[in-house]
């Protein structure tokens, strides 16, 4: 490859200010009418990522059912992003997942929150007089351990997508003004072990 036709590969590569503000109108607006061209793509991917919708190294990975496993054509991925920006418009932004814990402490907390609440379910059983106490003592460790499940697929490992829509059902589950002063649920329910 020369080094004209290698400029000239990177030049096509990367989007001129123009384009990067009709692919922010794009897929911000839905309303308006979606004529791209392959030139685009490479727009639509960093208007995505910067909107924090996806990861330009994830795309080859999101199933879509308008193309198998692998990069899906510009017309596609504006479609994908329309709907990612429309479902995740009111979710936190992933900077937000910095107040929880590192994944880690969030899966062993949801581990031991399922293991105690099983442990309610067999005790529940085994004292049919006590079920509707250790039934609901169980039930408050499964929402525990949803709750730090969740809090461990914010932190870690997933898409962007999902990430984000962890972080609003763990806000929709403490509330916003909670979420907002970053008061966060105990790891497990202590009160729950006294006198049971």
């Amino acid at each position: 490859m020369t080094p004209a036709s290698l400029f000239a590969a990177v030049a096509l590569a990367v989007p001129t200010p123009m384009q990067l503000m009709e692919a922010h109108a794009l897929v911000r607006c839905p309303d308006v009418p979606a004529a791209v061209a392959e030139r685009d793509r490479a727009a639509l991917v960093l208007v995505g990522t910067r909107l924090e919708l996806i990861a330009p190294g994830e795309l080859g990975y999101l199933p879509v059912e308008e193309w198998a496993f692998g990069d899906p054509d510009a017309a596609t991925l504006l479609v994908l992003l329309r709907d990612l920006y429309a479902e995740l418009r009111d979710a936190p932004p992933l900077s937000e997942g910095e107040r929880l814990p590192p994944a880690a402490a969030c899966y062993s907390a949801a581990t031991f929150n399922g293991r105690v609440a099983d442990h309610f379910r067999k005790r529940a059983l085994w004292e049919p007089d006590r079920d509707v106490v250790l039934t609901a003592a169980a039930a408050e460790c499964e929402a525990y351990q949803e709750f730090w499940q969740m809090a461990a697929a914010a932190s870690s490992g997933y898409s962007v997508a999902d990430r984000r829509r962890s972080l609003a059902y763990l806000r929709g589950v403490v509330g916003r003004d909670n979420w907002s002063a970053g008061r966060l649920p105990d790891f497990a329910p202590a009160h729950l072990f006294h006198a049971r």
